[in-house]
């Protein structure tokens, strides 16, 4: 039975690895460095650094099973937010997100630290929240970075 089960152990593959074959049990949770991440199968090409959905085009198959194969948030009230990619992914290829705990994320601008985070119109980009909205994703720890904002994940 495919995943999500949590795992503290020895795994093949390190956080930043990107590879064109599966190495791990899709959907494993992984804790490391103080965050939990998940193993999963792009959907499409995801940048780093990019705020992840489950694919839910996928209707059959192990990815399904493990609700593991995901592609970029781009909506911003509708998208259910799982994660943050840690390297980019190759359409197909398998890596890491993080799901809880400190990351680094593509944010809009006008981000500062303390607010909360959720994902926005953009593709892949973390924004504002108000307080209207149904839940956040994170909050923004660090702004101005050059590969994008530190976050701190809350969703798991």
């Amino acid at each position: 039975m495919p995943g999500p089960f949590l795992n503290t152990g020895v795994f093949q593959t390190r956080i930043t690895d990107n590879t064109s074959t599966q190495q791990e049990e899709l959907g494993v949770l992984r804790v490391e460095n103080g965050k939990v991440l998940r193993y999963v199968k792009a959907g499409a090409l995801i940048p780093a650094y990019s705020a992840c959905k489950f694919d839910t085009s996928v209707t059959t198959g192990a990815a399904l099973t493990a609700v593991a194969q995901v592609v970029q948030t781009n909506a911003q009230d509708t998208d259910m937010f799982i994660g943050v990619a840690e390297v980019t992914m190759a359409l197909n290829s398998f890596g890491w997100l993080t799901i809880y705990g400190p990351a680094t994320a593509r944010t809009t601008t006008g981000i500062v630290p303390g607010v909360a985070l959720g994902p926005s119109s953009l593709t892949g980009v973390l924004g504002i929240r108000q307080i209207s909205h149904f839940y956040t994703a994170g909050l923004a720890v660090q702004s101005g970075l050059s590969a994008g904002s530190a976050v701190y994940i809350s969703v798991l």
